[in-house]
């Protein structure tokens, strides 16, 4: 240990110089005590307590005998023997009292045998009997007593004056007396209290110098102790302060005690470790910085609807934002090649080449589902340009497109409806009037017939042209909302009505929730909707195969409402189902279908109509057969409390 030989000397050099004085003070001291003690207990100390001990006890006696023999003599007094004298309160009160003032006595009181007072004399009130007089009253013993209380000073006397009646005399002993009795036997027994324990006394003081001398001893221990202190704790204290700083303690701080050498190095010790500090100070608030900036990025893409992702060289995941996770179902440490391999392909394509970035649409299928995703990769690279992470980064464009898709066919069916319909009226009427000019020449019955059905056939078809160029424009160009609150179930309740009455062959089903659903909507708009996707499991049902032909063909429509403010609206057929090799995102595409004699724009009206209603629809394929379509629309806050 740093200083301990430096301290063991100044240890022996005083405790040296502390215990030779200690020893010749003890001895002496022991010496001059068995002298004093053998004088302190002489035969003349011990004649003078013992006689102060009997004058003190012979006082007391002198006062108890007295007062014995006077109750003695009152009670033998004729006048208070008398049997009239206990019946006569008045007579008795005065023989009391001259008797308590002949015989300067403190009480007189007559008690009954149970120790009830009977009669009193005295200047106070009465101070009742002393423990046993009591019991004493009751007994037998007819005998006179006298009793002591030192604690209040008073001598008491009983006699009987009867069987049942005793007189009770009490006197005062002076405070003073009282004082010197307890004093002068307290005194006593603690002096043979002593002179018994003379030999413990003898080792009391003896054990107590020998105490002096080791207090000597420790004081003198303490003071090497502390001059050593004063000489080797700076040192010490600075070895334990860089031990503390290698540690990382940097709040360590030596006071510096003196202006030498020492104290010089303690201060350029304090100085070194308050530089270390601040630099470590430093050092954190940029840590804590580039945490913040952590925390501000993490948020950043926690908060962005794009998809971001990093991945290690070897294409294992870092780091992934809530979009990721919910588009492509990652993991932190998933590799990307059993994520999808159409992104792993564009990853190794990244690897490979050593591009700085690699940007390309994929599409991905998840539930049924396939999504396009326009991916970006680009590489974090090290100093020495090895490529430390890449950060790929996807935004699902799948509605985009869909919606440019819409755009553009609306554009091209306004296009083809303004083109088309001006010559549909002339067409018509120029074949009705051939029909009516040229009808009746023709004689031959035959081509009579001929001419008639080709003219109904051009009328026929211009109808048809005429209804599908309507399907053109209300598809480029719909209605602009009325939105009003509408009850659903009433809406979904006509639709049903009508499509049991037309097609009494198919089962028509309904599951409501509740009879009243009211939500924000265009009844127009929400009705021609449902209709066209009640139309299509129509359709979907009259197409099914030869072996399910003579099956029962049903729909059914199920109406939930969620506790999160969510419509929802399933429309089940058992129809043929959708091919499985058609995405069902591109079904939502105009002019995509899959009847013989479908235009392709129902279900692109549909999603259209949802679309302004901020919902959703999703087409799947259930698994007995069939299709399902379900609709999710989010549920005005006022008007579901108020119906509900």
């Amino acid at each position: 240990m740093m200083g301990a030989r430096l301290h063991v000397r100044f240890l022996a050099v005083f405790s040296i110089l502390a215990i030779l004085p200690a020893l010749m003070i003890s001895i002496f001291s022991v010496f001059m005590l068995n002298q004093g003690i053998e004088s302190w207990f002489s035969g003349k100390v011990n004649d003078a307590l013992e006689g102060s001990l009997q004058v003190a006890q012979s006082y007391l006696e002198e006062h108890e005998s007295r007062l014995l023999v006077e109750t003695k003599a009152i009670a033998k007094d004729p006048t208070v023997s008398a049997p009239t004298f206990l019946i006569d309160p008045q007579t008795m009160n005065e023989v009391l009292d001259k008797e308590r003032e002949d015989r300067a006595l403190a009480e007189v009181a007559i008690y009954n045998q149970q120790g009830s007072l009977v009669a009193y004399a005295g200047d106070l009130t009465p101070s009742g009997l002393l423990e046993g007089m009591s019991m004493d009253m009751q007994s037998s013993d007819m005998a006179a007593r006298v009793y002591q209380d030192l604690s209040i000073g008073r001598v008491v006397a009983m006699a009987p004056l009867d069987e049942a009646t005793w007189l009770v005399l009490s006197r005062w002993i002076h405070p003073s007396v009282v004082a010197r009795m307890d004093q002068t036997e307290a005194a006593y027994k603690e002096y043979y209290s002593l002179r018994k324990d003379r030999d413990e006394i003898r080792i009391v003081f003896t054990l107590f110098l020998v105490l002096l001398a080791v207090c000597s001893l420790a004081g003198a221990i303490w003071a090497g102790l502390r001059l050593a202190g004063k000489i080797v704790r700076p040192v010490t204290a600075l070895v334990h302060a860089i031990n503390q700083v290698s540690s990382g303690d940097l709040e360590t701080h030596l006071p510096p005690e003196d202006d030498d050498e020492i104290g010089i190095l303690t201060q350029s010790f304090n100085r070194m470790t308050r530089q270390l500090k601040e630099s470590r100070n430093l050092l954190e608030r940029k840590n804590r910085e580039l945490d913040d900036r952590r925390r501000v990025i993490e948020a950043v893409l926690t908060g962005v609807s794009s998809g971001v992702m990093s991945l290690d060289p070897k294409g294992l995941v870092k780091v992934a934002n809530v979009s990721a996770r919910q588009l492509l179902d990652v993991e932190i440490g998933s590799d990307l090649q059993k994520i999808d391999e159409k992104l792993d392909e564009l990853f190794g394509q990244l690897i490979e080449n050593n591009r700085d970035l690699v940007q390309q649409q994929v599409k991905i299928e998840r539930d049924d589902n396939v999504k396009t995703l326009l991916v970006r990769l680009v590489p974090l690279r090290m100093a020495g340009g090895d490529i430390k992470e890449v950060v790929m980064t996807f935004d699902d464009v799948s509605e985009l497109i869909s919606a440019q898709r819409v755009a553009a066919w609306s554009d091209v069916a306004r296009k083809l409806a303004h083109e088309i319909k001006n010559p549909l009226t002339p067409i018509k009427l120029s074949a009705e009037r051939l029909n009516r000019k040229y009808l009746k020449n023709i004689e031959d019955p035959e081509e009579r017939d001929l001419f008639q059905q080709l003219t109904e056939i051009i009328g026929r078809q211009v109808e048809d042209m005429r209804n599908m160029l309507n399907e053109f424009s209300d598809f480029a160009r719909m209605p602009a909302a009325v939105y009003q609150p509408e009850n659903i179930v009433s809406i979904l309740d006509e639709i049903l009505v009508l499509q049991r009455t037309a097609r009494s062959k198919i089962e028509f089903e309904s599951e409501f929730e509740s009879d009243e659903i009211v939500m924000m909507c265009d009844r127009s708009q929400i009705t021609r909707c449902f209709t066209n996707i009640i139309e299509n499991a129509v359709n979907a049902v009259h197409e099914r195969p030869d072996d399910k032909i003579n099956d029962k063909g049903s729909v059914k429509i199920v109406v939930k409402m969620s506790h999160g403010g969510t419509l929802s609206i399933t429309v089940l057929d058992n129809g043929c189902g959708l091919p499985k090799e058609m995405e069902t995102e591109r079904l939502f595409d105009p002019y995509v279908t899959t009847r013989k004699h479908g235009t392709g724009l129902g279900l692109a009206i549909v999603r259209r109509v949802v679309d302004e209603h901020d919902g959703q629809i999703r087409l799947q394929r259930r698994d007995e057969g069939g299709t399902s379509v379900e609709i999710q629309f989010p549920l005005n806050p006022e008007i579901t409390e108020n119906n509900a």
